[in-house]
């Protein structure tokens, strides 16, 4: 006999669903049974009492003020700016009755929103950067009227920056180099964003240029210790300059001024052994003339002799006044004159007694003819 293999597999379905279908009702039919039953109440817990109810919170009516008021402190709540003290009262007030949620918006999130503007200014003048100016502001602000505080922090305090900005620029640029007051300049000339865009970030580029041009001209005039110095300056990092201009420029001037101290006192020291050497010297060639010079006298005193006798063979001869040279020199017996005043003075008396003889013959000739 021929059996198709559909109705095998038709067979097989069918037992497999009686098989699932008995093992899907075996737990209901045992839990079901009274056995089953008797056990599990025996077993089981007590029956728990029911829990007490909760009050039941009334909500507000639609539409109703207290609604809106809810609503409208929800929405504050919202802003992630909102300070601490109006968060806080804000909440009491979600928590409280109509009355409550009503005394909060009109009086009680002006007394919280007025708490936090002061400590927000107190904030600000913990900054150790504020100027004189904002200051001033800040705690006159404390100091006065709420509405003078939202009027510092919306206005008065941006007003405040910006003079003391300015005033912050111009002191820069007064102790700054040629770029830094070029720079400062154009800042002072712009609006308040380009002064605080100086203050932030300008000054310092300006700075460094003019740190580079400082450091080549202490190069150009300075020793060789300085321009070592300064070349490794300019060479290196921003800081590395920055260390140059105020304490490494010092250092290597003080090597540089050593040095050159140093050379001078080297010369002068050369200078006062060659001095002392030629007062040595100085002396060796006195000492040599004092000893050339010890045969002089003899030779004068020979000399004074020879005029001597010369003045008393020409008194002997007859001769008053003149006295014939000897050895190349001619002097007077009475006067010591030189060679010409002798022969000077031998030839007036020559002519004297030439003359008193010419008067004597010619009055002689005249007795004679008489």
């Amino acid at each position: 006999m021929i059996v198709s293999n559909k109705w095998v597999l038709r067979v097989k379905l069918a037992r497999v669903s009686a098989i699932v279908a008995a093992v899907a009702m075996a737990p209901a039919v045992l839990l079901s049974s009274p056995a089953f039953a008797a056990d599990a109440a025996s077993t089981g817990p007590a029956a728990s009492t029911p829990d007490k109810a909760e009050p039941e919170t009334k909500s507000p009516k639609r539409g109703s003020q207290e609604e809106e008021d809810r609503v409208a402190i929800a929405k504050m709540l919202a802003d992630a700016g909102l300070g601490k003290g109006l968060r806080r009262e804000a909440n009491k007030a979600l928590d409280g009755d109509a009355a409550a949620v009503r005394n909060f918006l009109e009086k009680g999130q002006y007394a919280a929103r007025d708490e936090d503007n002061r400590v927000a200014i107190l904030k600000m003048l913990g900054d150790k950067s504020n100027g004189p100016t904002f200051v001033e502001a800040a705690n006159d602000a404390l100091n006065g009227s709420a509405k003078d505080r939202v009027y510092f922090l919306e206005t008065g305090q941006h007003d405040a920056r910006l003079s003391d900005d300015r005033l912050r620029v111009t002191q820069i640029a007064h102790k700054g180099g040629p770029t830094m007051k070029e720079a400062a300049r154009k800042a002072l000339d712009g609006t308040a964003e380009d002064l605080r865009r100086f203050l932030e970030t300008d000054q310092y580029i300006a700075r460094l240029m003019d740190d580079r041009l400082r450091a080549s001209q202490l190069y150009s005039s300075g020793g060789p210790a300085v321009k070592a110095a300064a070349r490794a300056a300019l060479d290196g990092t921003d800081d590395d300059l920055r260390k140059f201009l105020s304490t490494g420029y010092d250092e290597a001037k003080a090597k540089d001024d050593a040095a050159t101290k140093a050379a001078k006192d080297k010369d002068a020291k050369d200078k006062g052994d060659k001095g002392a050497s030629d007062k040595k010297d100085d002396k060796k060639a006195d000492k040599a003339t004092d000893k050339d010079a010890k045969g002089k006298p003899a030779t004068d005193k020979g000399t004074k002799s020879t005029s001597s006798d010369q003045q008393k063979s020409g008194q002997a001869g007859g001769t008053t006044a003149a006295v014939k040279p000897t050895g190349g020199s001619t002097e007077l017996a009475t006067t010591g004159a030189g060679f010409d005043a002798n022969w000077a003075i031998g030839g007036t008396a020559v002519a004297v007694a030439a003359g008193a003889g010419l008067v004597v013959a010619a009055r002689r000739r005249k007795s004679a003819e008489r």
